[in-house]
Order: C-alpha cells, then structure tokens, then sequence
C-alpha cells in the first residue's frame, strides 16, 4: 500500500513541478524530465526562501525517485510557495552569462514567494468583507447622487423665484416712480394756489374760489382744478 502511495506521490510532484516551470517560466518540461536538481543543459533552476533552506536544501540534492511520501508532499505543497523555477541563466555585470546554482544563487526574488502566498491567503480571507464594503460604498455613491440631483433642482427654483422677484422689483420701482411724478405736480399746484391767494387776498379768494380736486392712487396720478360758473 505504501508502494503505492510513493508512486502517486511522485506521479503528482513531476507533474506539479512541470506545470509550475511551464506557467513560470513557459518552458515545456515534461513531467518525466523535471529535475530537483538541474544540470549545465537545464534551462531552469530552483530558487529557495531564506527561511525554508534548512527544510528544502537536502531536497534538491537528489533525484526525485529517491525521496520519500513525506518530501513528496511537501514539494506538492511548496512549489511557487516556498520556492520558484527562475532562469538557469542570469546576467552578470562583471562578466559573461554563467550557470547559477540552488546554492550560489541570490534570493533576491525570495520576498515576491513569500508576498504572493500571503496575499492570495489575504485575499480570500478578505473577500467577503470586500465584498460587504463595496455594498456600502455604492449605496453610499447613490445616495450622494440623489442628493447632488436634489440641489440641482432646487437651485433651479431658486433660480426662477429670483427672476420673479427681480421683475416683481422693477415693476413697483415703477410705480413708485409714477408716484413721486404725481406728487411733484400736486405741490407744484399747491404752491401755484398758495401764490394766488397772497396776491389777490382772501376776499378775491373767496369770491372766485377755486375747488381742487386730487386723485392719487398707486397706479396712476390725476389732478383737476375746476372753476365755478359766473
């Protein structure tokens, strides 16, 4: 049964390590020729966290087929997350192109292993609050454009009614216009009567009394002098 076991293991940990180089990398290995650890001729390498290296290093010292039940799973387990396929070859500033090793080679990739782990574990964590939280910022963006569409109509209406003031205000200016234009005729008649009588005296006043008559309303001023009959 343990046999067996071991079989589909390592069945399994070829096949994940293949797909993992070919959606890493898109190098086509197929899951009979994957190595853990890879020759000059390999175009691929592995590359270990810092703080898996005491679990891992033994690992990728020997073939796959020597390993047993319990490193298979934990390669299953591992691979793009405690460690990576990169590139056999990296650029070197200081000279040609040369092969690296699982050994010599920088972890300078490491962090990403570790970060995309942790952020896929985050985020499925994390979505259905997410998801909560969206709700809520939409309900709230709905409610602010109903709002903004509620001040826009009512400044509309503001609008008019300051219209309807202003011209409500320029028609009684007008009137109270006219008014004053009627007042400054009557005094002037006023005082042309009050000449009159200083001049004639009252006797001739009231000999030839002269009625007047004046008529003021809001919209419309009229002043009549009528004389008696002889």
């Amino acid at each position: 049964q343990s046999n067996i076991e071991r079989r589909r293991l390592t069945v399994e940990c070829r096949e994940r390590l293949s797909r993992h180089i070919q959606g890493r990398l898109g190098i086509p290995i197929k899951p009979s020729e994957v190595r853990l650890h890879p020759n000059a001729a390999d175009p691929y390498t592995w590359k270990i966290l810092p703080e898996k290296e005491h679990l891992l290093s033994s690992a990728f010292s020997k073939n796959i087929s020597e390993h047993s039940i319990g490193v298979y799973r934990l390669l299953c387990e591992g691979v793009g997350v405690t460690f990576e396929a990169v590139p056999s070859k990296v650029p070197n500033r200081d000279g040609p192109d040369s092969l690296v090793s699982v050994r010599n080679y920088s972890i300078s990739g490491a962090p990403q292993i570790n970060k995309r782990y942790s952020f896929n574990v985050q985020k499925s964590a994390s979505l259905p609050r997410l998801t909560k939280s969206t709700e809520k910022m939409l309900s709230s963006l709905r409610n602010y454009l109903k709002q903004v569409c509620q001040l826009h109509i009512s400044q509309r209406q503001l609008q008019s009614q300051v219209r309807s003031y202003a011209a409500s205000a320029d028609y009684f200016r007008g009137i109270v216009l006219q008014c004053f234009q009627g007042l400054d005729e009557v005094i002037l008649v006023l005082e042309k009567v009050k000449t009159g009588v200083f001049l004639e005296g009252p006797e001739m006043l009231r000999h030839h009394a002269i009625p007047i008559h004046c008529s003021i309303t809001c919209h419309d001023i009229s002043i009549a002098i009528t004389q008696p009959c002889s």
